[in-house]
């Protein structure tokens, strides 16, 4: 099973779209390790991840290293 460590401010569609090409992951993240898929996992959290939905997507976030991170300040 993959898994990744969440960046700061980074919600589940962010992971969901960064490692795993689709932002309806987010779904599949929350079930996986029992949260809500509203929630916003503190930094350095390590989340199991479903596999991957659209691997061109996915290659084009891992090859140009972009980690979205949407979450507003509070």
């Amino acid at each position: 099973m993959r898994t990744t460590k969440t960046e700061m401010n980074q919600t589940l569609f962010d992971i969901a779209l960064q490692h795993c090409g689709d932002q309806e992951a987010a779904t599949a993240i929350a079930l996986l390790n029992g949260i809500d898929v509203t929630d916003t996992p503190e930094t350095g959290t390590e989340l199991l991840l479903p596999d991957i939905v659209n691997r061109r997507v996915f290659k084009y976030y891992n090859d140009n290293k972009i980690k979205p991170a949407t979450k507003l300040p509070e």
